[in-house]
């Protein structure tokens, strides 16, 4: 009789295993509000969003226990507050290890055709592991970052509502997808300009003209020929240009990834979007400000033979006023989104981030800045 109720209770006690190691979960969509100004995007049929995918993207977002040693997270180089970008000319790593690049900003990614500087990732999904296993950023094999997943299990439990499976580089690297596709960046003054709830000023309008307008004096044109790069709802043409510097440090841009000669100094058209608070510029960011910038493009582009030929068609001099150069300053202020810098600080509230206070010729500084010019007759 005893035998024969333990053999039941046993019987029932695996069911019960059985039946909880089968488990199904079902995640819920996530809703996307795209605006009708923007071109709807195609989102990955294979990780479609949901709420339970999204929010452990964004925990994966924060967690340092992605790197070697425990010390940065994907939001080290890609800073909420700040449009997701990095104020460093070069991000910085594990044990303070530079990289060689700035870190682009990371919004808008759906509409995204390949990514990096250099274009080397075919999709987000493929970019987000790479720094993971850089050695110059986080160090850390995908495959031992999922190890340290598994062995968490609140981590362990996420993942199951959200795939219905265990922490692996595969997993980890569609969680952060689904989280970085939900950044999206589109309510800024020049879209609420475009919607008719609120008005251009006077400046602001002469900079959207520059802006938009051929440079093409032949035909009494004289605008900034910005538009052919900086195209569409997303500002990019996502396309690599040779924009003109001069290379250094061995950087050669897209032409590391193909090999072809003509790409070599070509890197991915940046968007301009929140462009005023994602400063430095340029891949090495070598540019600390807007009219540095401008300045480039009005006097400073150096010719290459496969310079692009919206501006080699004009000698790489555009000759722009002062008053021009700030116009066009007061126009690209128009596109930072306050509404999405506010959602970065809250993330980074959400999520306890605090970046370590910045130190002279620390990780969280820009370079010193250059000396003073001599003195001559003790006149600088």
């Amino acid at each position: 009789m005893k035998l024969g109720r333990a053999i039941r209770v046993s019987m029932f006690m695996i069911a019960c295993a059985v039946a909880a190691a089968a488990v199904v979960y079902k995640p819920t969509p996530f809703r996307m509000g795209i605006r009708a100004s923007f071109p709807q995007p195609s989102f990955p049929a294979d990780n479609p969003l949901t709420q339970e995918g999204v929010a452990l993207g964004e925990r994966l977002f924060f967690e340092t226990h992605l790197s070697e040693n425990d010390t940065i997270s994907c939001a080290h180089c890609h800073i909420p507050a700040e449009s997701f970008s990095d104020p460093r000319r070069e991000s910085v790593g594990v044990h303070r290890r530079r990289g060689r690049r700035n870190s682009m900003p990371l919004f808008n990614l759906a509409w995204r055709k390949s990514f990096f500087w250099d274009g080397r990732a075919k999709t987000l999904r493929e970019q987000v592991l790479i720094p993971m296993a850089d050695h110059n950023e986080m160090n850390l094999a995908p495959e031992k970052a999922a190890v340290r997943l598994r062995n968490d299990e609140t981590y362990v439990s996420a993942f199951a509502k959200a795939f219905n499976a265990e922490p692996s580089p595969q997993t980890i690297a569609m969680a952060l997808e689904q989280f970085l596709l939900t950044q999206i960046s589109q309510d800024s003054r020049y879209d609420k300009i475009q919607r008719g709830e609120a008005k251009a000023t006077a400046l602001e309008e002469r900079g959207r003209a520059l802006f938009f307008t051929e440079y093409d004096p032949a035909h009494g044109m004289f605008g900034a020929d910005c538009f052919h790069c900086h195209s569409t709802a997303v500002f990019t043409n996502e396309r690599f240009a040779n924009n003109g510097l001069e290379l250094r440090g061995g950087d050669e841009g897209r032409f590391e990834v193909t090999g072809r000669e003509h790409d070599r100094g070509m890197f991915k058209v940046p968007s301009l979007r929140n462009v005023a608070l994602t400063a430095p510029y340029m891949h090495d960011g070598r540019f600390r400000s807007l009219r540095e910038v401008i300045e480039h493009y009005s006097t400073g582009v150096v010719d290459a033979p496969n310079l692009d030929p919206n501006l080699a068609k004009h000698g790489g001099q555009l000759g722009l006023s002062k008053e021009d150069k700030e116009a066009l300053v007061a126009f690209l202020e128009t596109l930072t989104d306050e509404s999405f810098v506010e959602r970065g600080r809250a993330l980074e509230e959400k999520n306890d981030f605090h970046l370590p206070p910045p130190r002279e010729g620390g990780p969280f500084a820009f370079d010193p800045p250059p000396p003073p010019p001599p003195r001559r007759n003790g006149v600088r």
